[in-house]
């Protein structure tokens, strides 16, 4: 598992930029072109006649064609990249920043830029190899044939390119497309109820040592199997007082070590080679990186210079999706011990609660004042209580539920708009009530 999450950590930056798919193809590109302007003539001897699909000019038409296909794709793949930044532009500002990597990863964009980049360097190639001066036996008629059919290919391709550009930038999309991210996320970081969780103990240091690790910036995974392993050699208990998604000040306080007289310098350098740190949140172990570009989502909607409150309640709808997701799954555990049973990692996780608050509080704020998005997030609530495996997740229900109710009190001067709210708030109470919790818990 540790090796798989630094692979996962690692692929984030190559896999969401721009420019990876496009480089692979750039290289098959080199590779076509230099194996099809090997094959001179078509194959079969002079006995077969040549399709009529397959280039039969002069070598000095073969490089005018070339030339004006080059000429071409060029035009053509500068007018894919402005529209490409110009739909950037439009979601960074309209959606958030932090959404620009969700389009860049996108794989159809990738590709198609992909695809005109190598016909661009397909064509190059073939082109170096034609001289106008070649005998008619020498002219790589099957480069030259592949090179119009990749320019024709482009040309339909740029269609589809518009097509599925304008449709990402839709604000409904791009909420699918990051909640789709979110469960994928769940899915790979929580455990399944089924499994048997390990029992966690409560621990309490005697006499540690302070573990400060030498870099700084968000964590984006942690390698917790390595650092049991090195707490086993070491025969120790490392209590780390981060996870996954929290930012580090190089050389802070980052844990405690116990027993001191263990620990050293050399220990503390393993631990730090287990933390993969970079300049910006992950989703590999972090499953509020997903949420929080949701939420995101919501508040540029719900700004005054958008004023956009459907989008805000699409983005609600996908988190309480996403949190039914979550009910399915155990909080991971807080201990991790080693193959002999021994205490060894104690580490702080991602609540049910956590969860909750990083989905509801701050679309709450933002949009206290507006009926509309109250009366949503209570009718996702009201739903979440009818999927609450346990008493814990219905508290957590009932807590946000007043917190809601008490915003739409405070901020909502519309006696009708209030009473909306009121009656959505009590359809929560009355799921509550069904599960089984106390009604003074609901009204608190």
């Amino acid at each position: 598992y540790g090796m798989k999450t630094g692979l996962l950590a690692s692929w984030q930056n190559p896999s969401s930029s721009l420019w990876f798919v496009p480089a692979i193809l750039t290289g098959c590109a080199f590779v076509l072109a230099s194996v099809m302007t090997n094959i001179r003539a078509f194959p079969g001897g002079d006995d077969v006649d040549p399709p009529d699909w397959l280039y039969n000019g002069s070598a000095s038409e073969a490089r005018d064609l070339l030339e004006t296909l080059l000429s071409s794709l060029i035009t053509l793949t500068t007018l894919a990249i402005s529209i490409t930044m110009v739909v950037l532009s439009l979601a960074a500002s309209q959606l958030g920043p932090r959404l620009i990597r969700a389009f860049m990863g996108d794989r159809r964009t990738q590709v198609v830029l992909g695809i005109f980049l190598a016909a661009i360097v397909y064509v190059l190639l073939v082109l170096r190899q034609v001289d106008g001066k070649l005998p008619d036996d020498e002219i790589p008629q099957l480069a030259v044939t592949l090179g119009t059919m990749s320019a024709m290919g482009c040309l339909g391709l740029l269609f589809f390119f518009v097509h599925h550009l304008g449709r990402s930038v839709v604000a409904d999309s791009v909420v699918q497309r990051v909640g789709t991210e979110l469960d994928q996320s769940i899915d790979r970081i929580l455990p399944r109820w089924e499994e048997t969780p390990p029992a966690d103990t409560v621990f309490t240091p005697t006499a540690p040592a302070t573990l400060r690790l030498p870099h700084g910036g968000y964590v984006q995974a942690i390698d917790y199997d390595a650092i049991t392993h090195c707490a086993e050699e070491s025969d120790v208990v490392v209590l780390l007082n981060f996870r996954p998604g929290h930012h580090l000040l190089p050389g802070g306080i980052h844990g405690k070590v116990d027993p001191a007289d263990k620990f050293d310098e050399a220990f503390a350098a393993r631990v730090a080679r287990a933390v993969t740190v970079g300049l910006e949140r992950t989703p590999v172990q972090d499953i509020e990186y997903c949420m929080r570009q949701l939420v995101e989502v919501a508040l540029r909607a719900l700004s005054p210079g958008i004023n956009d409150p459907n989008t805000a309640i699409a983005a609600i709808d996908r988190l309480g999706r996403s949190m039914a997701l979550v009910m399915t799954r155990r909080t991971l555990p807080e201990t991790i011990r080693d193959a002999g049973g021994r205490l060894r990692v104690v580490r702080p996780v991602s609540t049910f609660a956590g969860l909750m608050d990083a989905a509801f509080n701050q679309i709450r704020q933002a949009g206290e004042s507006k009926p509309s998005i109250l009366i949503r997030q209570l009718e996702s609530l009201a739903a979440l209580a009818t999927l609450a495996p346990t008493q814990e997740h219905c508290r957590q229900c009932a807590v946000h539920a007043a917190m809601i109710l008490g915003a739409g009190r405070r901020c909502v001067p519309e006696p009708r708009d209030l009473q909306a709210v009121e009656a959505a708030y009590e359809a929560v109470t009355a799921e509550l009530r069904i599960a089984g919790v106390p009604p003074d818990d609901a009204d608190r």
